[in-house]
């Protein structure tokens, strides 16, 4: 599990509970990654979200849906995730620690550049 919200509040860190993109839910890892509009659209922006959609509402956890993409899908595929899931971590920190706010586009655009670099 990363450090999210929950995570850290778990281990009596004071930290804001509330996601820093949409403002309005509880951050888990799984909004983080997956459930905030922000992270969602990312997938969609980058051509991931045919990877996303079956697996959302059948995986328990954040970390059963990256082992799932990674037993199921491609090595491409799953680099592409990885990726993503780099890039969207990156900007989420981005926000808390610079007040820096990122777009799913922009989001997108670097974790496509990165994969292909």
């Amino acid at each position: 599990m990363c450090p999210d919200a929950h995570s850290l509040q778990s281990r009596h860190v004071q930290c804001e509970m509330i996601c820093p993109w949409c403002k309005t839910t509880v951050e888990d890892d799984w909004h983080a990654f997956v459930g905030c509009t922000v992270a969602r659209e990312s997938w969609y922006w980058v051509g991931l979200a045919t990877v996303l959609q079956p697996r959302v509402g059948t995986v328990s956890s954040l970390t059963d849906f990256v082992f799932d993409i990674c037993r199921s899908e491609s090595r491409d595929i799953a680099g592409r995730v990885a990726v993503l899931l780099w890039q969207i971590w990156a900007a989420r920190n981005d926000v808390i620690w610079n007040d820096a706010h990122h777009t799913s586009t922009s989001i997108g655009r670097t974790s496509l550049d990165a994969w292909q670099q």
